[in-house]
């Protein structure tokens, strides 16, 4: 008798949230909605009749059944995974998996990537998102592209770029009673934020203070666990929010977002390539580098690294 296996779709689904333990990052990952990883992980359960997760409101975590589960999982699709990349290398393709942030892959990577593509036909790039930095132990990629800084000795970096920081909003936001001539006019406005990370100053506490504006004077609002969503709240006209310039270019020229203050302020931190080892000279990592650095040099919004 056969045992029917669960469908791929499903044990991807599995696989993803039980890395990351959360839903939403899977969904990311996977480049599918929060609700079709739910879809596919009670399906699963449904099929396997067991809980493979507890779920809250605030965390999710394996079951005891999930625990057991998740190994076997992760090895089959890591060996399926290594087997497709041995019978494209026979074909004469490449893979090259690149992550990084979701806010440099959606606002800049993605509209640029069809170029590197269509001059490397032979390289196969899949795109990962991520809100953590660079794990080799926990995450499966050959390019990572984070936030520095980075201090791990076992791995090659390369610093980008560096990026400037300002206020940006809707112009829907600014009104008579409600202007933004000058940056103190910022007690009248709601300040939308972003967790900062690496124990680094919080981006708005940089540009508060470099504009003179007392911090306990201004309204904090609601809190986004990432740049699109909080960008995503600006553009809807839900208040101010720090914005990068390379990511808010596209808003910034058609009129969507403004600047309403001349004053930046520099990211605390540079942008770093991250990978195992210096790419051999020819090799999908040495030519996706070679076409990176050329790229953002070609952007005036970035500072270029060395």
């Amino acid at each position: 008798m056969v045992t029917r296996i669960p469908s791929l779709a499903s044990l991807r689904a599995f696989e993803a949230v039980a890395r990351h333990l959360s839903f939403r990052r899977a969904a990311e990952e996977l480049f599918v909605t929060h609700a079709a990883i739910s879809h596919q992980i009670k399906s699963l359960e449904s099929e396997l009749g067991v809980k493979l997760f507890k779920r809250n409101s605030r965390s999710v975590t394996l079951t005891d059944e999930g625990s057991q589960y998740y190994p076997v999982i992760r090895d089959s699709l890591d060996a399926i995974a290594k087997g497709t990349e041995n019978l494209k290398r026979e074909k004469g393709y490449e893979e090259l998996i690149v992550q990084s942030y979701s806010s440099f892959i959606n606002a800049w990577l993605l509209p640029r990537l069809t170029q590197f593509q269509s001059q490397n036909p032979m390289i196969h790039v899949r795109i990962k998102t991520s809100f953590e930095d660079a794990d080799f132990e926990r995450q499966q990629f050959d390019v990572g592209i984070f936030n520095g800084p980075f201090s791990d000795e076992h791995l090659y970096t390369l610093e980008l770029f560096s990026i400037d920081m300002f206020p940006v909003c809707s112009p829907a936001l600014i009104s008579a009673s409600s202007p933004l001539d000058q940056p103190a006019d910022l007690a009248h406005h709601v300040l939308l934020q972003i967790p900062s990370i690496k124990n680094e100053p919080d981006d708005w506490v940089l540009w508060l203070s470099a504009a003179g504006v007392d911090i306990d004077k201004v309204q904090f609002g609601p809190v986004y666990d990432n740049y699109p969503l909080a960008l995503q709240a600006a553009l809807e006209g839900q208040g101010l929010v720090m914005a990068r310039r390379p990511f808010a270019a596209a808003e910034l020229a058609n009129g969507r977002l403004i600047q309403p203050f001349n004053l930046s302020v520099n990211e605390p931190a540079s942008w770093i390539q991250v990978i195992k080892h210096k790419p051999e000279p020819g090799s999908a990592v040495y030519l996706f580098t070679k076409w990176l650095k050329h790229e953002i040099g070609s952007d005036l919004n970035f500072r270029a690294g060395r």
